[in-house]
């Protein structure tokens, strides 16, 4: 995190714009101040034992990092450095896994890396680069993206419309943490109504299903698959056709403003469709 601008600055930035009770405490050990806060030369000088490190560093040092914040006892991190499988290259994806191995040495819980953070406007945390507009309100929408451009998106719009969001999950590269994961969160919180996903694909598809299962017996979730049909990189579609019929879902591509309609309902349906898939992103892109 530095002074100078970058992804650091953007995401304390979030913090002092959303954030209400939760304080948050930026590391730089070449800085005293930023941003009118107190700087941290590391992450064992800090006044308490954080739950989450927020790590901003190029790829090749956020290795080092983790292990600082294993050393000090933090349980979790969210890691918004790109550079890792995301690169494409055989080096990038050794050190995602050396980053994966690590943090199950440790016991840590791992966000990304490659994402954008996170936010909860209902919650009064950030910790995002997200573009979330100053007047975007406090409601019952949780988002979890794979695409950080839709994310934006996503935000713009509800914000735009007075709908309201409770969090903003970007879910990176999904190195840890998974789609499965935050969607069995998601079915607990009792301050998100609906669940909508963006995603272009599951690790693991029969934990995907089972969470979309358990979810969608709980509350509404909207679920976009990106890509084409006929576009199989992004994934093979039949698993998301199949996770729909346990929870009576619509699967295939649906009009635009439907898909936005159930997605905002903040009051019970006569006879909601549990889970709707949506594919074809053109299509859906027009809310």
């Amino acid at each position: 995190m530095s002074p100078k601008g970058g992804a650091g600055a953007r995401i304390l930035e979030s913090n002092a714009r959303f954030a209400r009770t939760i304080p948050t405490w930026p590391v730089n050990p070449n800085y005293r101040e930023i941003a009118g806060q107190r700087c941290y030369g590391s992450l064992q000088e800090l006044p308490q034992v954080p739950d989450c490190v927020v790590i901003s560093v190029p790829a090749q040092a956020v290795l080092d990092v983790v292990a600082d914040a294993a050393a000090a006892g933090i349980r979790s991190a969210f890691v918004i450095s790109e550079g890792f499988a995301d690169a494409a290259t055989d080096a990038g994806r050794a050190l995602q896994e050396r980053l994966v191995g690590l943090v199950r040495a440790a016991g840590m819980a791992l966000a990304g890396p490659n994402c954008m953070g996170i936010a909860s406007l209902h919650y009064g945390f950030a910790a995002t680069m997200a573009d979330v507009p100053a007047q975007a309100v406090s409601g019952g929408i949780s988002l979890v993206s794979q695409s950080g451009g839709l994310l934006n998106a996503f935000a713009e719009l509800t914000s735009n419309r007075g709908i309201g969001i409770n969090y903003l999950v970007s879910s990176g590269n999904e190195a840890g943490l998974e789609m499965a994961d935050y969607i069995a969160e998601l079915a607990d919180d009792p301050a998100t109504r609906v669940i909508a996903c963006i995603m272009e694909g599951a690790k693991d598809g029969r934990r995907f299903r089972a969470a979309v299962e358990a979810a969608a017996g709980k509350k509404p979730m909207v679920v976009l698959k990106l890509g084409p049909q006929r576009v199989r990189a992004a994934g093979d579609a039949r698993p998301y056709r199949d996770a729909g019929r346990p929870a009576r879902g619509l699967r295939g591509t649906v009009p635009a403003e439907t898909a936005w309609r159930w997605s905002r309902a903040s009051t019970p349906w006569r006879r909601p469709p549990r889970c709707l898939i949506a594919r074809r992103c053109r299509k859906v892109i027009a809310w």
